[in-house]
């Protein structure tokens, strides 16, 4: 599969849920707690990610080291 990430500083997220909800008729479901165990791997980038409330996942991408928007290449395998 294939992901493009791009991490900006939300000021007002009341603001950005209302935003959302006007331009799309997107409804707000809930916060979701990410935690990512990163392993060292020869080649790429390795993850066992756990959700609360959601699954748990492992993730293995390639992606550059870089400070703008970038695209990855990425495999997940669902754990439970």
């Amino acid at each position: 599969m294939r992901n493009i990430e791009l991490k900006a500083r939300l000021p007002n997220r009341e603001r950005a849920i209302r935003i959302c909800k006007e331009m799309s008729g997107a409804r707000f479901e809930g916060d979701i707690r990410q935690t990512d165990t990163y392993f060292k791997v020869p080649k790429g980038r390795f993850k066992l990610r756990v959700c609360e409330p959601g699954e748990t996942y492992l993730v293995y991408y390639e992606r550059e080291d870089a400070t703008e928007a970038k695209g990855s290449d990425y495999h997940i395998e669902f754990v439970r």
